[in-house]
């Protein structure tokens, strides 16, 4: 009886290290890619996006799901077949945004809460690259390629056939990207009701400018005031070969009452990046860095306040780069997450108002570990807190976690677990 025991004993054994695997490229592909969480108006849901691939298609395709922010079951609002991607909350918190290629072109959608009644938003001729709602509901930022460079087939008509550039400056190829002859451009157009308007309107116009500014920039480059009669952009008002080899993006603000632009980073010659009003419209926030021509330098959080002028530095004291930021509600508050000693983790900072201007309470460590912090979103009020972000580390893929005034994290998504617990 007892050798018996020591063989179904060693056989458990055998089959429980033989069910484990190693990791494999395949066995990463069988894993979900968790998107960054997105918090609801009212503080008490999530939605994000989880992206699955198919190695024989060789496509990716995107499910957005929603969830209560304390954790919870989470519900698919969306299939494979929308393929949505950049979905949101409608700033009312009665509908979810998002952007599919399910119809041709990228178009903006929104949808019920449950998923229900998807309609379509834009039917733009090429597509969207991006969106904003503002606060108000009144108005739409989208952003879409203008064309505004000439192909050597349209210089010389009678070569209709010819494949090939003129070439006399830079920036006809960043990376694997080739100049396609177009800008982004961020249009403002009337908005009501999940309609837009005849009137859309191209801020930069003529302009041979990009805003934002690729390879990375996207639609966090752009942000609305509270009231919803300015919108906040970054560009690099630059072109061709002195574009390449600088880095002076400037933040700009557009009124849409008198449309006309104002540039309030103009004596910073390196990047001004990424703007946000604050949820008072009173200050705007931003990514800075000083040295002109240095991608790698120290990206600083500034914050501009309008009716003092005053501009200060809220990490000057703090030596450690700002991947990302955000206001809390009352807008008396920043998080932000940091590189910090070879993790990103996230950390808060406190406005103080004076007599003799403003300022910002000593950087705070939120949450400590060996981990990475890719993305948050918040909702802080003086009656709710809520905190997620998309965390990884070494031994983790991306997950979304909650986190306490403490630092406390809660593990709300299970995504990779599946696939995870089988590596050995």
């Amino acid at each position: 009886m007892k050798k018996f025991s020591i063989y179904l004993f060693a056989a458990l054994i055998t089959q429980l290290v033989f069910a484990q695997q190693r990791l494999t490229p395949e066995l990463l592909w069988q894993m979900g890619r968790v998107g960054s969480p997105v918090v609801s108006p009212d503080g008490k849901s999530i939605l994000y996006e989880v992206k699955s691939y198919d190695v024989s298609t060789n496509k990716g395709t995107t499910i957005v799901y929603t969830m209560p922010s304390k954790g919870g079951a989470a519900m698919a609002v969306t299939t494979k077949e929308v393929n949505a991607f950049a979905a949101r909350y409608r700033p009312d918190g009665q509908k979810i945004t998002f952007l599919s290629t399910k119809d041709g072109e990228t178009q903006l959608y929104e949808m019920n809460l449950d998923g229900s009644n998807i309609t379509a938003v834009t039917n733009i001729n090429g597509g969207i690259e991006g969106y904003k709602y503002s606060p108000t509901l009144s108005h739409l930022m989208y952003i879409a390629k203008v064309k505004l460079d000439r192909t050597v087939n349209e210089m010389y008509p009678d070569l209709p056939l010819v494949n090939a550039r003129i070439i006399d400056g830079l920036y006809y190829r960043h990376w694997d990207e080739w100049s396609d002859f177009t800008y982004n451009h961020p249009f403002i157009v009337t908005y009501q009701n999940g309609k837009i308007g005849n009137d859309a309107i191209d801020i930069l116009g003529e302009e041979r400018y990009h805003a934002p500014e690729p390879p990375f920039g996207d639609d966090n480059e752009m942000s609305w005031s509270a009231d919803g009669k300015k919108l906040a952009f970054s560009c690099k008002k630059l072109n061709g070969t002195p574009s390449a080899v600088s880095t002076n993006t400037d933040i700009f603000i557009y009124n849409i009452e008198n449309k006309q632009t104002s540039n309030i980073t103009e004596l910073n010659s390196g990047y001004d990046r990424e703007p946000q009003f604050s949820p008072d419209g009173k200050k705007i926030a931003w990514l800075r860095m000083k040295r002109a021509g240095y991608e790698s330098d120290k990206n600083r959080l500034m914050v501009y306040y309008f009716n003092t002028k005053q501009e200060l530095e809220v990490t000057k004291d703090f030596d450690y780069p700002t991947n990302s930021f955000a206001w809390t509600n009352n807008g008396t508050q920043l998080y932000l997450i940091a590189d910090y000693l070879g993790s990103k983790n996230i950390f808060s900072s406190n406005e103080k108002v004076k007599k003799s201007g403003a300022e910002y309470s000593e950087i705070k460590q939120i949450t400590k570990g060996d981990n990475d912090y890719l993305s948050i979103s918040l909702h802080i009020t003086d009656k709710s807190f809520v905190l997620v972000g998309a965390r990884q580390n070494m031994s983790s893929p991306t997950e979304l976690y909650n986190i306490s005034k403490k630092g406390e994290e809660t593990q709300l998504t299970f995504v990779t677990q599946p696939v995870w617990s089988t590596v050995k």
